[in-house]
């Protein structure tokens, strides 16, 4: 990851960008990018995946396909449970089901818990909106987004539950 954090630095650096480097590890980096011109500053993570779709060919280059995207966002969403992850999630409840994001989550099965995605959703009661607002909701959009993430919460929380169920007569 150190060689790509260099070759995104050089290349950045090489057009006017101020590259403020924050972590590196073996499978992910993060860094501030910030605009020579604007001096608008924006907060970059790159991830090393295995990816289980091609990527999708658009005019500005090969994008990450769909459900790949997807799946790692809701993977996010149970690991990190930020505000952007948890925005990232909600903005795809009207394509995906449910159970289909935990699916393209658990794609990655080492790295992807229901307990933890639990406990995760649980959490976002305790983000503050400001938060939220950062990334551009208003009120409204933020109580749609806590309310789905509370429903999602009580079904996960059923399932998990019946998990750990003893049958009958046992």
């Amino acid at each position: 990851m150190q060689e790509v954090i260099s070759g995104i630095n050089l290349s950045l650096s090489g057009r006017g960008w101020r590259i403020t480097v924050i972590d590196v590890a073996p499978l992910k980096a993060r860094f501030l990018a910030t605009d020579p011109d604007t001096e608008a500053t924006c907060e970059v993570d790159l991830l090393k995946e295995v990816l289980w779709r091609p990527p999708v060919m658009l005019d500005v280059g090969p994008v990450l396909d769909l459900d790949d995207l997807i799946g790692t966002n809701a993977r996010a969403l149970g690991d990190r449970g930020l505000a952007r992850d948890a925005i990232d999630v909600h903005g795809a409840r009207y394509r995906y089901t449910i159970p289909e994001l935990e699916n393209l989550a658990a794609t990655r099965p080492e790295e992807f818990d229901l307990g933890e995605l639990h406990d995760r959703l649980e959490s976002l009661e305790w983000i503050a909106d400001a938060e939220f607002e950062a990334y551009g909701m208003d009120s409204a959009g933020i109580a749609e987004l806590r309310q789905w993430a509370q429903e999602w919460l009580e079904d996960l929380g059923q399932r998990l539950a019946k998990l750990y169920q003893e049958p009958f007569g046992e």
